[in-house]
This record gives structure tokens, sequence and C-alpha cells, in this order.
């Protein structure tokens, strides 16, 4: 099955909030859960059902995972190299040089108006294109 936008970006927005993501091979039906760390810190019965539900049947349902923090430093990297005005692309590639680069990036962004609205759109399409890619390995 080709992958729809709209399953996409449910997807997606799961990850973001740091879930994982199930998708039934068959039905494509989404199922979204904590993480086992975070499953331990709350109270994990809430999401026992859905649990349940993916683990009824092995091999029923393939999981999504956030990128890694390789991947991620490869889109915010790819996205320094896009900005048009050099001041600001020099701020950004320097914040991915120093520790902490992920929060050094985000506290550059974070003030720079335009650019940052533009970063979300670019991180965006970036994730969309990783998620085609990861869709098309293991359901087409």
């Amino acid at each position: 099955m080709h992958v729809t936008d709209e399953l996409l970006k449910k997807i997606a927005s799961e990850l973001e909030l740091g879930l994982r993501v199930f998708v039934h091979r068959e039905t494509f039906e989404v199922i979204a859960v904590p993480t086992e760390e975070d499953l331990e810190l709350g109270d994990p019965e809430l999401w026992e059902t859905d649990l349940d539900r993916i683990g009824a049947v092995p091999g029923a349902f393939v999981l999504f995972e956030p990128m890694d923090s390789s991947e991620a430093f490869s889109v915010m990297e790819a996205y320094a190299g896009t900005v048009a005005d050099p001041g600001f692309s020099t701020q950004l590639k320097a914040a991915l040089l120093q520790p902490k680069p992920f929060a050094r990036f985000y506290e550059v962004i974070n003030r720079a108006g335009a650019y940052r609205e533009r970063w979300f759109a670019f991180k965006q399409e970036a994730v969309n294109q990783w998620l085609r890619q990861k869709w098309a390995r293991l359901f087409e």
C-alpha cells in the first residue's frame, strides 16, 4: 500500500510526542504507546488494552520509532546549509559544533522569527521523507 499523507502526519505527530507507533500490517491501524521507560514511570494499566492488541498476534504490527540522534542531527545540518543569510547560517552551524548541539541549535532557532517557521517546515518534510522510506521498506 502506498502511504497517505494523512497517515504519515498521524505517525509523525505521535513520534513527535515521544511515543512508539505501531502500524498493523494489513489494516494500517495506528496504535501509539509510551516507551518502555515511560511506561515504568507512569501507570502501565492505562495502556494495557493497546499493548495487549499489539502483542496478541506476533508480527502483526510494525514498529515506528523516532529518528535516532545522528539522523536528527543530519536534518539540522542540512537546514543550516539551506539558510540564505550567511551570518545566521554560521550561527546555526556553530551551535551544532558546541556541546549539547540540539539544545544550542534550538536556542538559536527559537530567536529567529521567520527562520524558525522555515525550520519547522523543513524538519516536517525531512521526517515525512524518512517515514516514506521506512514505509517503502516495510510495506511495499
